[in-house]
């Protein structure tokens, strides 16, 4: 479950004078903490889990800016879609079942990258035989799209156009077309090529 959330509004009713800085600095920790904040049981006492979605992010950050610097950073990039592949399932989490004491252990798996467990986490097990439970995997959709920046400046004297892979997941899936122009707030984030994202629960 996601709820938009617009940071200017939020940052008004915070007692923090500091919350913008910290929220664009610190995006992990905060959306962490938000997302806690706004999750819940349910008539069942099974956790609904809640995400927010940022937007009204000031001042934009023009794609020139992008670079090593802005990684972990949250920033607000404009532009036009010139590309939207097809969406794909990402492996977020699963349970590994251990052929020892038969206990489950969870793990994450950041950026959908794949990483067998290599010992139980179960106290006074350290058993290393463990297997990925399929029942037990959390996946999601996830789609990456290719924005161009918009160049407001007139001079089109033969430089090409910056674009971005930006990567949008679960209700962000199929939201826009090529040659759409969207505003996103995003985290940075600096992606690992030589590792392969799993989509089955092993790499390929």
């Amino acid at each position: 479950k996601y709820v938009v959330i617009s940071i200017p509004a939020l940052a008004g009713k915070l007692p923090f004078p500091d919350f913008v800085d910290t929220i664009k600095t610190q995006p992990k920790e905060v959306m962490c903490t938000i997302g806690l904040a706004l999750s819940y049981l349910d008539s069942d006492r099974q956790l609904v889990s809640t995400f927010p979605h940022f937007v009204d992010l000031e001042p934009m950050t023009a794609l020139v800016e992008i670079r090593s610097g802005t990684v972990g950073q949250l920033v607000c990039i404009e532009g036009y879609v010139t590309k939207v592949a097809p969406y794909k399932p990402l492996i977020l989490s699963g349970g590994f079942q251990c052929a020892t004491c038969l206990g489950v252990s969870w793990s994450h798996f950041d950026d959908g990258i794949f990483e067998q467990l290599s010992v139980c986490k179960m106290p006074n097990c350290r058993s290393r035989s463990l297997e990925l439970q399929r029942p037990n995997v959390r996946t999601t959709d996830y789609q990456v799209i290719k924005i161009q920046e918009i160049d407001n400046s007139g001079d089109h004297s033969g430089t090409m156009p910056r674009t971005l892979d930006v990567e949008v997941r679960s209700s962000l899936v199929d939201r826009c077309i090529p040659g759409d122009v969207v505003r996103i707030v995003s985290v940075v984030r600096a992606m690992q090529t030589e590792a392969p994202r799993s989509t089955h629960g092993k790499n390929k």
